[in-house]
Formats: C-alpha cells, structure tokens, sequence
C-alpha cells in the first residue's frame, strides 16, 4: 500500500509539471522595462497585404493565412491584443506605417528604402522567388534570357523588384496593383510573366488558374521575412525579435502543414491524451500488476503504428496524384508536338482554296484533291488523340500485355517531340515475353525515364542526341535497358535519384523516378536502378546514364 501511495505522488508531480510546461511554452523572458512598455502601450496596430494567400489576406474583416497563425504566437508570447487596420493595397499599408498609423508589419522584405522608417527582427518565413507564365511556355533557366520587349509583373511596393532588377539588368519589370491583377494580365498576354514567392504563385495558380497559368522557373535566391515595426520603436523591436527566437520548429512545421501542405481538420489534442492516460495509470495502480500495464503499452505502440501507416498512405496519395498532374503535363505537351505539323498542312489547303479562288482556279478536282488531303489530316489528329486517350486512361485491371509494343507505343507518342529536338531512338528488342500487370502503370515508367533522357540530353547540349533501348532475357528475368548519351549523373547523386521530390531541374517535382521505382517493385515484383555506362552504336562509344527494369519471369 505504501508503495502506491509513493507511485501516485510521483504521479501527481509529472502531470502539475507537464501542464506548467504546456502553459508557458508561448512564454518569453521580458525586462522590468518591457512589460511596463506593453502594460502602458495596451493594443499593437498591424498593417498587412490584404491579397497575399497563403501568406496573408484579409477575408471578410478577418486576417487570415500563414501569418495570422504567427500572429495569435505573438499575441501569447507578449500577452497583449494585436490590432488589425484594414487597407486595400500593400502600397496603402506601406503608406500607413510610414505614418505611423501601424505599428508593424508582419511579412517585410528588409530594403534600404522602408530603413528610413522601419526597424526590421530576424527572418522567419523563408521561401523562394518564382516567375509564372502561361502553360504554353517554355521552361525558363536564364531570365536574363527573357529580354526587354516582354513584360514581367510585380505588385507596386513589392521590395524585391529593386532586388531583382539590380541583378537581372535585361528584365522589362512592370508594376501592377495586385497578385489577381498580374495573374489575369498573364492570362490575357498582356504580361509575359508575374513575379511572386513560389507558394503564392502555387496557392492561387492551383485556385483559379489551374491548366492556364504554371510556374515556369525559380530563382536562385530565397527571400526572407521579417517583422517590419516602425524605427522610433526600438523596445517592441526588441520583444519581437524575443518572440521570434523563441519559436520551435515543431511550430514552423505545422502552420506550414496548415497553409501548403496536406490539411487535416482533425488536430489530436495532447492535453484530453494525458489526462487520460493519467486516470488510466491511477486505475491500473490500484489495480495492480505489471502485466496489464504492458499490455496498455502494447496497444499504445499498435495505435501508434496504425496512425503511421495512415499517414504514409495518405502521403503516397499525395504523391501520386502529384505525379498523375505532371503526366498530363508531359501529355499535353507531346500532343501539342504530335498536332503541329498537322495543323500547318491543315493550314496550306485552306490557303490553297482561297488562292484558286482568288484567280478563279477553284476546280471541282482541286476542291475533291484539297478536301480529301484535309479529312486526312483531321483523321491524323483524331488518331493521335485516340493514342494519347488509351495512355491517359488505361485499364485498372492487371491484365497480359506486350513489353515490345509498350515500347513502341511509347516512342509513337514520344516521336515529335524528340524529331524536334533532334533526339535518334535505336532500339534492339530480343525479348517477345508478355509480362502480367497494369499496362498504364508500366508505360508511365518508360515514359517517365524517356522524359528524362530527352531532358538531360537538351539541357547539357549535346550535338548527336541518342536514346537506345533494348531488351532481353536472363536468368529467368526480363532486362529492359534505356540508355543516353547525355553525359551520365554526376556520383553522389546517383543514390538520391529514386527519392521523392529529389530533383535536379529547376522546373521538376522529383516525383517521376520515385513512382516508377514504386511501380516496379510493387506491382511487378521487379527492380529498377540506374548506373552511368559506355555503349557502342555503329563501332562508335557514347557514355551516359542506363537505366535498368528487372522483372522476373516466373513470377508473372
């Protein structure tokens, strides 16, 4: 009896001690000076961008976004009420605290102009500069690059315009009034592109311009965000700098899970946990014996593991999606190159009807002739979207399919897109097997790795552009080896190829290599790697990188 009595003590002492901790962990350590500062100042007023999600907005007279979780912090950390004052322009909001009728601003980008009348607090939201353009356009790796006839956007007031146009001296940057602003100006073709940090661009591109607009580079800079308080303030300064280093990464992390990541309205609630584990630990006390607190134990860890296996399913769901919307990317793009030389011959025969006409040469030979050629065209079009449909939505079911005609279905699709790149596909197929599974999903791998070697094979330049796939069987196992001449993969990141959003390309998501390794291994039992290689077309030696499915035949 003495026994328990002294294990409910200790009991007590660990659950007033970790609800003290769970009270003040908001807490930060302010002078004698600072508190009667803010026990006299009583209310902060806040200026913000009232169009700026997922950072900040103002929706409907309330502040909103991942600032305002930051802001109901600060409001803890310092205990006292921080005051929203509405605007309608970031450029109102700079107006006003150079006024001096706000306080602070919660998102500042430090520059010598807003020194004149603010202080800035360490960084604490750190996220890269993006340019969006129409989906139309291409990749951009030199903005330089872009030059002076074509238009780029960014919101009056924005601090890194004078950043960027310092450092990319080509750029012809124009000033617009808001994000929605630029982004329906892109879409028009007014502006060639808008500036802004890669998640707002993303947010509101995924909102209302989904399938028109996307983001087509990075810059190599990433942008902090401070604090801005007005410079006659030096003791708020003070606080929030405190306030700022006082904030956990477990924090950080999930207000960005919140704003950009994957939402889950159900958030566990630690204390209602504790505090039953706490009667529970009291009842399996008076109870006793040990065997029944391993089995809590044990049912805790199963729970546990469920609750992991739920997140890993739901991040896999996430992936895939990812990736499924960046084959339709790649899809949309290689119809686009499958239909222009259709189209331009489409063209012709138009123009060919109006110029008989216009000298009055329109014969019921030619009109038979040009239509006929027409209808030919057409029906190209349309077979070629029939060949695009069967990729796009292929049969769930695991079913018998030839590995040979994967491949070759695969390079007809692929086949404008490399002829303008001037990209040879050389194939030897040694191998008729058929393999059992999900054709789809087998066709996305070599699509995925074809995209790659046509990538890799662009941007390094190279004069004779090759691609050689062949095929055959050993060992009761079914090879398919895809080969490039693009100069191989540099070694220390030939191991990190295969991980999710690992990614060597400023326009990429790091999810194509991951889903097809995924693909392979799950769904065929087989293996895919990657190594850098010498091979031999026509006595002549290439070197690049080959990649290598491994799909065992005895198991199909």
């Amino acid at each position: 009896m003495n026994n328990i009595i002294k294990y409910i003590k200790i009991l007590f002492i660990l659950i007033l001690f970790t609800n003290n901790l769970y009270s003040n962990q908001n807490s930060i350590k302010l002078s004698t000076e600072e508190k009667l500062y803010l026990k006299n100042k009583k209310t902060i007023k806040m200026c913000v961008d009232p169009d700026w999600m997922p950072l900040e907005k103002i929706d409907k007279d309330k502040y909103i976004g991942i600032s305002s979780d930051y802001i109901k912090y600060f409001e803890k950390s310092i205990n006292i009420p921080i005051v929203l004052v509405k605007t309608q322009s970031w450029s109102k909001s700079l107006d006003y605290v150079r006024k001096r009728k706000c306080d602070i601003l919660p998102l500042a980008l430090e520059t010598n102009k807003r020194k004149k009348y603010l202080n800035f607090t360490k960084k604490y939201i750190i996220m890269p500069l993006a340019i969006s353009t129409n989906i139309n356009k291409s990749f951009i790796y030199n903005f330089n690059s872009i030059g002076q006839n074509k238009k780029i956007g960014i919101v009056s007031g924005y601090a890194y315009k004078e950043l960027i146009k310092n450092k990319y001296t080509n750029l012809n940057i124009v000033d617009v009034t808001s994000l929605r602003d630029g982004l329906e100006k892109v879409e028009s073709g007014e502006l060639y592109g808008m500036v802004d940090i890669v998640s707002v661009l993303a947010y509101n591109i995924q909102k209302n311009y989904q399938g028109i607009l996307k983001i087509t580079g990075t810059f190599d800079e990433d942008y902090g965000l401070s604090v801005g308080v007005r410079n006659d303030d030096l003791i708020l300064l003070n606080i929030y700098n405190k306030a700022i280093k006082n904030i956990d990464k477990q924090l950080q992390q999930k207000i960005l899970n919140k704003w950009i990541s994957v939402k889950y309205e159900n958030e566990i609630n630690y204390t209602i946990i504790f505090n039953i584990l706490f009667i529970s630990s009291i009842i399996m006390i008076f109870i006793i014996y040990r065997q029944y607190i391993l089995k809590k134990t044990n049912i805790k860890l199963i729970k546990l593991v469920e609750q992991e296996v739920k997140k890993n399913k739901e991040k896999d769901r996430v992936i895939n999606a990812q990736s499924k919307n960046a084959a339709m990317g790649e899809m949309l793009s290689l119809i686009t190159h499958q239909w222009r030389q259709p189209l331009n011959e489409l063209g012709l025969v138009l123009q060919k009807f109006k110029y008989a006409q216009e000298r009055d040469k329109l014969t019921k030979e030619l009109i038979i002739e040009q239509t006929e050629l027409g209808n030919n065209l057409i029906h190209k079009m349309s077979t070629t979207i029939d060949d695009f449909k069967n990729f796009l939505l292929p049969n769930k079911e695991n079913s018998f399919f030839s590995v040979s005609k994967s491949i070759e279905n695969m390079i007809k699709l692929l086949n404008a897109s490399y002829k303008y790149n001037n990209i040879i596909i050389l194939m030897k197929l040694n191998s008729i097997k058929n393999i059992k599974g999900n054709k789809g999903e087998f066709e996305q791998v070599l699509l995925n790795i074809l995209n790659n070697a046509k990538d890799i094979l662009i941007i390094n330049n190279i004069e004779q552009k090759i691609v050689f796939i062949e095929t055959y069987e050993k060992n009761n196992y079914l090879i398919i080896k895809i080969k490039d001449n693009g100069g191989g993969i540099k070694d220390e990141l030939l191991s990190k190829v295969f991980n999710p959003y690992f990614t060597t390309k400023k326009d990429g998501m790091g999810l194509g290599l991951y889903i097809s390794k995924e693909i392979i291994k799950e769904h065929l039992n087989g293996d895919l790697s990657v190594k850098n290689s010498f091979f031999m077309i026509d006595q002549k030696q290439y070197f690049g990188s080959c990649f290598k499915i491994k799909i065992p035949l005895n198991n199909l």
